[in-house]
């Protein structure tokens, strides 16, 4: 006994739609969920505190870190 319903004249396998919900969710975990992690790219990270509450800095340490060898060195020596 296969599991079938009829829908606006079209018929719809519930069990193939049952069997693709698993990868759906993995795939909302493993590639969706990370990007969350982006936003701590353009706000200062404090430890302990939300990111909705940490200071935006832009593109500061992208400008830092490809700015050649002088953003180089003082990112690296003043601590950003």
């Amino acid at each position: 006994m296969t599991l079938r319903f009829v829908r606006n004249g079209k018929r719809y396998d519930l069990g193939l739609l049952l069997l693709v919900i698993p990868f759906v969710v993995y795939v909302l975990i493993f590639s969706y969920l990370p990007l969350w992690g982006w936003l701590y790219s353009v706000f200062k990270f404090v430890p302990g505190r939300p990111v909705w509450r940490s200071e935006f800095v832009g593109l500061y340490y992208y400008r830092a870190m490809f700015g050649g060898f002088a953003g180089s060195f003082f990112a690296t020596r003043q601590g950003f």
